[in-house]
């Protein structure tokens, strides 16, 4: 039994190793999207993707699909509830939610799969606006910045998935803004570039501490003026890229480190330069779909779909074996033991996915622990301790 624990525990190591070395940094073509389009919305839910809405040069679209990660597939589900494009959404991984359905609208719905349905939940309290970013942190979602056709915005307001409430919180720091890039990077949600008056592009980057409620600046974007991108984040590292600076289109992609304060130079996206393209992450992936070439005011929608592998724990801050911090078995397909042998207490124990988010929390009376995991999607996740003052992270797999 001891040699089997071994055994287990090197191929696990193999494993997370190799998956750190090995991933590609090559977008690879998906095919298409349903139909072209930009400036639509996306989000992942109950391991599905999901985009609709947007423009397709022509006209604002309302129609809604769901994509299969497992065999690269669409489904045509019932539309959202208007024609509109620019519009805000997010999830945490249960429940994607649209704000508003044009300019100016501050309705707020909630798509449920089960019976292909939208459902209408708390209205948004702030201005309605379009052009806003978003991010999750846990089970609140944010919005931010924006535009209704007068104003533009720099204020953040948080949504309570438990309680369906909305509360505003500390303006976003810099001037007022639209056409941000956003993401969240374990308890913190980051909003940077963005443009004001269709004139200035901005390359400032911050990051949102929900404990302080407060707004800290960041090492600006690497890939200077930036506005109508898109940002995403995964395994513990931020991405931003695409969009316009001005006066040209980009495809470059840029990785942000929060451990190191630092960009740099990422996997430049295949096919032509865009802004306003939909996307999503999945299980370490990053999916960009359509989005719009050429300029801002004639440009042409684009269809194409592309897939990029990202770095298992770039910008994880992992404990070693010294800690005294085993889990085993390791994989696991069912339980997850947690042994800790440190003469400090573990006061608070998190489960992550690969994009930052909190999956579980546990309480733990002892240094020890076991946890059932059959409930995971098979793939990479991080337990987070916090150990006397100190927040440590390892990484286990679920097969």
């Amino acid at each position: 039994m001891k040699n089997k624990k071994i055994i287990t525990l090197i191929l696990a190591s193999i494993f997370i190793i190799s998956s750190l070395a090995s991933y590609c940094q090559t977008w690879i073509s998906k095919g298409t999207i349903p139909s072209a389009r930009g400036g639509g919305f996306a989000f992942v839910e109950n391991n599905f993707g999901y985009m609709g809405c947007g423009s397709n040069g022509t006209g604002y679209l309302g129609d809604f699909w769901k994509y299969d990660f497992s065999n690269n597939t669409w489904s045509q589900k019932s539309n959202y509830v208007a024609a509109t494009v620019g519009i805000t959404s997010f999830s945490n991984g249960v429940k994607g939610v649209v704000c508003g359905h044009g300019v100016s609208s501050n309705d707020f719905w909630e798509y449920n799969d089960t019976i292909d349905t939208w459902l209408q939940v708390a209205n948004f309290i702030g201005t309605g606006r379009y052009d806003a970013c978003s991010f999750t942190i846990g089970n609140k979602g944010y919005i931010s910045t924006g535009i209704d056709n007068i104003n533009e915005y720099n204020d953040l307001w948080e949504y309570d998935y438990t309680t369906n409430t909305w509360s505003q919180k500390a303006n976003l720091s810099g001037v007022i803004r639209y056409g941000c890039f956003a993401f969240s990077i374990g308890n913190n949600g980051y909003v940077g570039g963005g443009c004001n008056g269709n004139t200035n592009v901005y390359a400032d980057f911050y990051e949102y501490n929900p404990s302080s409620n407060s707004w800290a600046q960041k090492a600006s974007f690497g890939g200077g003026n930036r506005s109508f991108g898109v940002g995403f984040a995964s395994g513990g590292k931020g991405y931003a890229g695409l969009g316009w600076d001005g006066n040209n289109l980009h495809n470059d992609f840029w990785s942000y480190d929060p451990l190191t304060n630092t960009w740099s130079n990422f996997a430049t996206m295949s096919g032509a330069a865009r802004f306003l393209p939909q996307a999503f992450v999945y299980n370490g992936n990053a999916y960009i779909g359509g989005g719009i070439s050429g300029n801002l005011s004639g440009g042409t929608p684009l269809n194409d779909f592309w897939e990029l592998t990202l770095p298992v724990s770039s910008g994880i801050n992992e404990i070693n074996e010294n800690t005294n911090i085993i889990l085993s078995p390791n994989p696991t397909n069912k339980y997850l033991n947690i042994d800790c042998k440190n003469e400090k207490r573990i006061s608070e124990l998190n489960i992550y996915n690969l994009e930052g988010r909190k999956i579980n929390n546990y309480e733990v009376l002892n240094n020890s622990k076991i946890i059932n995991v059959t409930n995971l999607v098979n793939g990479v996740y991080f337990i987070e301790f916090k150990i006397g003052e100190e927040f440590l992270r390892k990484s286990f797999v679920k097969q």
